[in-house]
């Protein structure tokens, strides 16, 4: 208890005593104390001198009151209440005082000093701040015991205030730990309800603990630290201040249980950043913790998966909100199923959801969003089927820009969607293209052998799922800018002349105006503008040269060629296959992509020729 008072000074004759505890000063008045406090016949008084005359007139003064030791009582040293010395046995026996003095603070050990020298300004010389009172001898009865006992009279106050603020100490609300460089030398009741009767070993155990205890170089402020007691997790907030006490650094820490304040702040940021219909993580948890933070994806590769429910509105806004909510339950659950503990995943928007894949590839983050597909597609909400549209992207390690992936998986889904004629604008689209079979000769035969031939060739050219889907969605639309263009001039059966010509050739910049409009259509877009342009630049309408064409526009232009060449039309009788194969050799380097000749020859019309021979 000693070690959390502190008597800062208690000047020759004062009738103030000051007390510092935990930074807070207290002063008592002690002038009006004398006669309620009863100086007990067992006080120790130690008397040094070298004088026998002084000593035998102070013990004969005051044995009648107090028990007087000298030097020989070394035993009871520790429990003596007052020193009385000259000033040669203070600086032969100046080591002992000291410590009889310091081993007791914050008690006060009252000093005083007698001496037959009247000179005031040498009597306080070497006591080290540490004198009380001097008087001078000899000195009659009556005065030294009227010195003696306010002295006494302040020892036992201080004594008292003690008493009274260890008790505050023990049974405070707070933990209190005082430790120096020989471990732990107090623990209040409260610091062993929270860490346990071991909790010297619960200490040495925790690292967070440990540093913090153990370490009498440096003082923490609200320092947060969890430890586990009993199989329960705690949280506790330490402040620690540093003290000299008897010559040595000593550390007190106040800890504060603060695990009833910890588990409400979670339950509170568990509701902030979390759907309360799917209990999912939320779109301000996205924005928090990824898009306002990208740097903690920053050096590994990451997989986004981007899924939005498909006809969710419509769901509910003919059915009920109620089916719609259930909806967003059952693929929420499907997601968190089927992804892994470290995958985050996130109900982004209504009915979109994003999920993050750390450190995976695209071949693993495809593969997980076409099981997610595939077991929405296996459910039902009150006989309704689920269905998804669904895009990937992934970032790797080497890119910073984590909004640029998002993005493209995001146009991957709504252009799965367009394909999978899951969107509203997918069937604006099909209203466009029946008018367009209307007016010309393009009939949906053609659009469906356009889009089989095309996806073969585009496989065998290597490319991925996403640019497949977009050459599948430029299979239909490449001829969607003839919706424009006079009936009369799509159907003539005669050669065209060149104004007629001038006008059919605008069809690709029509439509790659009406495929533009069309969110997340770019690449589409421009394979419409580019379809009719050749490998050697004299196509139209940018006269683009090689490789400048979009891939997905050069092998529309092939797989148009052959399809018109071996069907037959109005105006012309279908050729061979033999012959449109010669007419796309002949064409190789000059209209078409020569890479991509060779491979529709051989890979894609070779397999299927033996396939059906093989029949």
């Amino acid at each position: 208890g000693r070690g959390f008072l502190h008597f800062i000074q208690i000047p020759n004759l004062t009738t103030m005593i000051t007390i510092n505890i935990f930074k807070k000063t207290i002063r008592f008045d002690v002038t009006s104390i004398s006669a309620r406090v009863k100086v007990m016949k067992n006080d120790k008084i130690l008397i040094l001198t070298k004088h026998k005359k002084d000593f035998t007139l102070l013990k004969n003064n005051l044995s009648f009151n107090y028990n007087i030791l000298d030097i020989k009582n070394l035993d009871e040293f520790n429990n003596i209440d007052l020193i009385i010395t000259d000033q040669y046995s203070y600086h032969d026996k100046k080591n002992l005082i000291n410590k009889l003095i310091k081993d007791q603070k914050p008690l006060l050990l009252p000093l005083i000093m007698i001496s037959r020298n009247p000179q005031k300004g040498l009597i306080r010389e070497g006591f080290n701040g540490y004198l009380n009172e001097y008087v001078k001898m000899p000195i009659s009865k009556s005065v030294i015991l009227k010195k003696i006992k306010k002295l006494l009279e302040l020892r036992f106050y201080s004594k008292q205030v003690e008493k009274k603020y260890d008790l505050i100490v023990e049974n405070s609300p707070v933990g209190i730990i005082v430790t120096d460089n020989n471990g732990i030398k107090y623990c209040n009741s409260y610091a062993v309800k929270l860490l346990g009767h071991n909790f010297e070993k619960i200490i040495i155990n925790n690292l967070e603990l440990k540093k913090v205890i153990f370490d009498l170089n440096n003082e923490v402020e609200n320092y947060e630290v969890k430890f586990k007691k009993t199989g329960a997790e705690k949280y506790l907030l330490i402040n620690s201040k540093i003290m000299p006490y008897q010559d040595h650094k000593t550390l007190i820490y106040i800890i504060k249980d603060i695990t009833k304040q910890k588990k409400r702040e979670k339950e509170i940021e568990y509701m902030l950043y979390h759907d309360d219909l799917t209990n999912l993580y939320n779109r301000k948890y996205l924005n928090d913790s990824i898009l306002e933070n990208p740097d903690t994806l920053k050096d590994i590769s990451v997989g986004f998966i981007v899924l939005d429910i498909n006809n969710l509105k419509l769901i509910n806004e003919t059915l009920s909100n109620q089916l719609g909510d259930k909806i967003i339950q059952k693929i929420s659950r499907i997601i968190e199923r089927l992804a892994d503990k470290k995958d985050l995943i996130f109900r982004a928007g209504g009915d979109e959801f994003l999920v993050i894949l750390p450190e995976r590839n695209l071949l693993e983050t495809e593969k997980l969003m076409d099981k997610i597909k595939l077991a929405s597609e296996e459910k039902y909400a009150d006989q309704v089927q689920l269905s998804l549209g669904a895009g990937a992207a992934v970032k790797k390690a080497s890119n910073k820009n984590i909004f640029a992936v998002i993005k493209k998986a995001t146009e991957n889904m709504y252009l799965n969607k367009l394909t999978e004629n899951y969107s509203f604008k997918s069937h604006i689209i099909k209203s466009v293209l029946k008018t367009l079979q209307v007016k010309s000769f393009e009939t949906e035969d053609h659009a469906s052998r356009m889009d089989q031939l095309a996806i073969e060739l585009g496989k065998k050219a290597g490319l991925n799922r996403y640019q497949l889907d977009e050459l599948s969605m430029l299979a239909k639309l490449h001829d969607i800018g003839k919706v424009a263009i006079p009936e009369s001039i799509l159907k003539k059966p005669a050669k065209l002349n060149q104004k007629e010509y001038d006008i059919i050739k605008t069809h690709p910049e029509i439509g790659y105006q009406i495929v533009e409009s069309i969110p997340h259509l770019n690449e589409v877009a421009l394979g419409v503008l580019s379809h009719h342009e050749r490998w050697d630049g004299n196509g139209y309408p940018q006269g683009l040269k090689g490789e400048k064409t979009p891939l997905i526009a050069r092998i529309i232009t092939i797989i148009d060629s052959f399809d018109v060449m071996t069907n037959e039309r109005s105006y012309k009788k279908a050729y061979s296959i033999e012959y449109a194969v010669e007419e796309l050799k002949r064409c190789s380097g000059s209209q078409f992509d020569p890479q991509l000749v060779e491979i529709f020859i051989n890979k894609v019309l070779f397999e299927e020729i033996s396939s059906v021979n093989s029949i």
